[in-house]
């Protein structure tokens, strides 16, 4: 009779990446990064033959949690199921790997032996197989403080501490780069330059980043400001068909354009609401929402005077119509998952717990698959929605709508299901 296994998966840290940011696009990167090496693992365990139970399915598109629970069906011995865990845990690191790559591509570099040092002292991945003896519920109320006792025992490598300059995101980890002309001359001594215009790797004058962090600050997927969801709804106004607002809608237009490569258009089409303008020098070529509030237009962010003139005068018209500066966010989470999955809330005790745990990650997912189909970019920004987990920026002008809505949904999809068959 074949022997079943029960596997469990946890990639560390989470909360602590996540939350070392000091952009929306580094919080926004975290939460994808941890997702994506997550659903690297759930794939290669599904290629060794493991049938996943919670999370049940892996959804393009959608996050996914730093852990998931699945079972393996067959006779191996021991070396044979060390090999499967260490293939998981293998493809983990080749694509988080691949990821800094990405990122060393982006600013077009040879990385230094410390960038590859912090890259490989990153991740804490566990991983634990269990035989299923008796019944899953059984295993599965073992393998979760043989897991906690596994992360508890973590070796920690301090030969060569490092020194100097830590990175801005994380504090930890020294930094290995920083922007162009730092104005910080410790962190010029240390780190490799970068030039934020040409490069779109955003830093900001005596920011030193690590390898880990250059990794949220190259992420290909960009994610608005804050300051672009302040204004997103008086922009949107803005940019509506709108006779009275047409002056106002190119001149919009003209201002992105002046920090892009059609600076030269922007000015010729500026031509007839200022005097005759030329950008003379290297201008600033990439646009962000913040240069819509008068308090960021210095030579800090705008180097170039020319360019830093004209934008002031445009800014100084459009002014009154962008006067939105405060945003929200929304997290919430679920109560009591934990004492959910393990069946301690099921009517009936006799419930297969893994039928359970894969129905409940079914419903989760689909609300999560709601929340990208239906709010994602239309009233929300969404960093993170896994189920029971969620995390948006959103406008103040869709605030109380979106929070009445999520909570809506989230009774009619997840709450009154689960009702059926539990307390």
């Amino acid at each position: 009779m074949p022997q079943h296994h029960l596997f469990l998966f946890t990639i560390s840290p989470v909360q602590s990446f996540i939350a070392q940011a000091r952009k929306t696009q580094d919080l926004y990167a975290g939460s994808l990064i941890l997702s994506e090496l997550t659903k690297a693992a759930a794939q290669e365990a599904q290629t060794k033959g493991l049938e996943l139970v919670f999370p049940q399915k892996i959804h393009e598109g959608n996050s996914f949690p730093n852990r998931f629970i699945g079972t393996l069906e067959g006779n191996f011995t021991n070396q044979e199921l060390q090999t499967k865990g260490q293939s998981i845990e293998d493809k983990v690191i080749e694509t988080f790997n691949g990821f800094a790559n990405n990122a060393l591509n982006k600013v077009d570099l040879t990385a230094p032996q410390s960038f590859w040092e912090q890259i490989e002292a990153h991740l804490d991945i566990n991983w634990l197989f269990l035989p299923i003896e008796t019944s899953y519920k059984a295993a599965y109320e073992q393998i979760e403080p043989y897991m906690a006792s596994l992360k508890n025992l973590r070796l920690i490598n301090n030969h060569n501490p490092e020194q100097g300059r830590k990175c801005s995101l994380d504090g930890e980890r020294n930094a290995l780069f920083c922007a162009q002309g730092s104005t910080n001359r410790q962190l010029r001594n240390q780190a490799i330059e970068i030039d934020p215009l040409t490069t779109k790797v955003w830093l900001n004058d005596n920011e030193g980043l690590s390898a880990v962090s250059l990794i949220k600050r190259a992420w290909s997927k960009e994610f608005p400001s804050t300051a672009a969801v302040a204004l997103s709804q008086q922009l949107k106004k803005l940019s509506a068909e709108n006779k009275e607002l047409k002056e106002l809608k190119e001149l919009l237009d003209c201002y992105k354009d002046l920090f892009s490569n059609n600076y030269a258009q922007a000015c010729i089409r500026l031509q007839r609401h200022f005097r005759s303008i030329t950008i003379t020098g290297t201008p600033r070529t990439n646009f962000d929402e913040q240069l819509l509030f008068e308090e960021n237009l210095t030579p800090k962010n705008i180097p170039n005077a020319t360019q830093l003139s004209i934008a002031k005068q445009v800014q100084q018209k459009l002014k009154p119509h962008l006067t939105q500066n405060h945003y929200a966010l929304i997290a919430f989470d679920g109560d009591k998952m934990g004492a959910l999955l393990s069946g301690e809330y099921l009517k009936d005790k006799t419930t297969d717990l893994a039928e359970f745990q894969g129905e409940l990650s079914s419903l989760l997912m689909k609300f999560s698959q709601w929340i990208y189909n239906n709010l994602d970019k239309k009233q929300v920004d969404v960093i993170y929605a896994g189920g029971d987990d969620f995390l948006g920026f959103v406008n103040l002008h869709h605030l109380f709508e979106v929070v009445k809505t999520l909570r809506i949904k989230f009774e009619e999809q997840v709450n009154q299901e689960l009702q059926k068959n539990t307390l």
